[in-house]
């Protein structure tokens, strides 16, 4: 149930991008804005050469070699846990599936754009996207896991003396 579930998150968050920055291409036009609640979130066309949420805004070569890298690195990596015999925390395959939906969204808006298309606006943040929003979370379950509920290896003490001192020697 796990394996599929972590390509069907996947493949929704990749869906539900792409689905939404096509609304938003054909219906909005760039730079125009639609308020949604008055000071507090709006719908704005903005095209992105830069990194999520807006931030160094240019590279969009070097971004989409990172985006490569971050999806090979995770599919890797999601290899490597269905091949352990233990099974995966839900937190770890929701913190894994996440971004690598986000990372093929806005991978694919950098090869067939040269960028990427951000609409949701916040007014106190960069203007971002769903992809933007599930690596991101992603990120955070992977650093919840990773930090909170991933159980290291206990090592067993080390003993300095292997029989007890007694004062009959």
């Amino acid at each position: 149930m796990i394996r599929s579930g972590f390509w069907t998150l996947a493949a929704l968050v990749l869906v539900l991008d792409q689905w939404t920055k096509h609304l938003v291409e054909r219906y909005l036009p760039p730079h125009d804005s639609v308020t949604l609640l008055p000071g507090v979130l709006s719908l704005t066309h903005v095209q992105n050469p830069g990194t999520a949420f807006g931030f160094f805004h240019t590279g969009s070569g070097y971004l989409a070699a990172v985006a490569v890298v971050a999806v090979v690195f995770i599919v890797g990596y999601w290899g490597y846990l269905r091949q352990r015999q233990q099974g995966t925390n839900l937190w770890l395959v929701c913190g894994l599936a996440l971004p690598l939906g986000g990372a093929v969204g806005n991978l694919l808006d950098r090869l067939r754009l040269g960028q990427v298309t951000d609409f949701v606006d916040l007014h106190v943040w960069p203007v971002f996207n769903v992809a933007d929003t599930a690596i991101t979370i992603g990120a955070l379950l992977v650093g919840y896991y990773f930090f909170f509920l991933h159980e290291r290896p206990r090592e067993t003490p080390v003993r300095a003396v292997e029989e007890p001192l007694t004062l009959e020697h």
